[in-house]
């Protein structure tokens, strides 16, 4: 999806979108089941967000930080699979053919090392059923990209 002066409100209104969302896994202190209602979507999907690119005309800004876009989709689609995973179990989940697995594998890992180790730990989930890593990963990605995004914004004004 390309942002430019044509249509840079769809790109505001993704950043709305995605700074309540934060809001509300902070509010919320952590990823759990059932956070993908946080972001309304109301001009594409969070497979369109993932591939957001701003193009500003020379010497001006349109005040949409496509980085930011892209790490809250990528953070919404770490959520879809969280609720795959807790809903459907370790017998049911289904690693192939997933497709916040497979779009975690092509964009996730650009965007964020830690999706690395965390599909690691989705794949030992299905073999050993057990969620510990898993949390632990995923409390890493929630400390560094949603709770730091705000600090380190705090810290800077």
């Amino acid at each position: 999806m390309i942002i430019d002066s044509s249509n840079c409100e769809r790109g505001l209104s993704a950043m709305m979108h995605a700074s309540f969302f934060y809001y509300q896994l902070l509010d919320e202190g952590g990823f759990s089941c059932g956070q993908t209602a946080f972001w309304l979507f109301d001009d594409g999907t969070c497979w369109d967000w993932l591939n957001v690119k701003v193009i500003e005309p020379p010497n001006v800004s349109l005040g949409v930080n496509e980085a930011f876009i892209r790490e809250a989709a990528l953070i919404y689609t770490l959520c879809l699979l969280i609720n795959d995973l807790y809903e459907l179990g370790p017998e049911e989940f289904q690693i192939r053919g997933n497709p916040a697995v497979e779009t975690l594998k092509r964009i996730g890992v650009k965007l964020m090392p830690e999706v690395s180790r965390l599909l690691e730990c989705v794949q030992a989930y299905t073999k050993n059923l057990q969620l510990g890593e898993i949390d632990i990963v995923l409390d890493e990605i929630f400390e560094k990209y949603v709770r730091g995004r705000f600090v380190r914004l705090v810290k800077r004004r």
